[in-house]
């Protein structure tokens, strides 16, 4: 009679098991992408991509590492600060409207070859724009430099001027 009384508690923790695998989905972005750094040359450790969600103020990055599944390694919460989220709306409306050209990139960037890829989501339209890391195009050079302060605190899973953390998860 004693195996009887094992076999249940084995069976249900079992089953205990099978009923919550770990979780290895990816979670469900906040917001629409509006930046994302793509690495170009692996040599060496980590190597990631790191995708930047906004809906309003609120943040959401999501840091996957570049190999065979791109499996996320960590995601982080965040806030921008309300004056830099004016700013990249103002900077953003100028591209919009007209008042700001584009621009050009840097002819020294024409050499960049291993830097990782940039693209850049212009909120409010369907334009995304691909750069090497560091060589914005004239007119996004400023949206470029606050996301990518915020890409870089938020991968760390750290504060800045520009954004508060709310929560990050390694």
């Amino acid at each position: 009679m004693k195996t009887l009384t094992y076999l249940p508690v084995t069976l249900s923790l079992v089953l205990a098991c099978i009923a919550d695998p770990p979780s290895s989905e990816i979670p469900d972005p906040e917001g629409l992408l509006v930046y994302q750094i793509e690495p170009t040359y692996c040599a060496g450790s980590p190597c990631e991509r790191l995708e930047l969600y906004q809906d309003g103020v609120d943040l959401h990055l999501l840091v996957f590492e570049v190999d065979d599944d791109h499996h996320l390694t960590h995601e982080a919460l965040a806030r921008l600060q309300p004056e830099t989220a004016m700013n990249v709306e103002a900077l953003a409306a100028a591209l919009r409207s007209g008042t700001t050209e584009l621009g050009a990139l840097d002819p020294a960037c024409a050499s960049v070859t291993d830097a990782p890829l940039t693209t850049l989501w212009l909120r409010g339209t369907v334009s995304s724009f691909t750069y090497p890391s560091g060589c914005a195009p004239t007119g996004l050079v400023m949206i470029d430099q606050i996301y990518d302060e915020v890409t870089l605190a938020l991968s760390n899973c750290a504060e800045s001027e520009l954004v508060v953390l709310e929560n990050c998860d390694r």
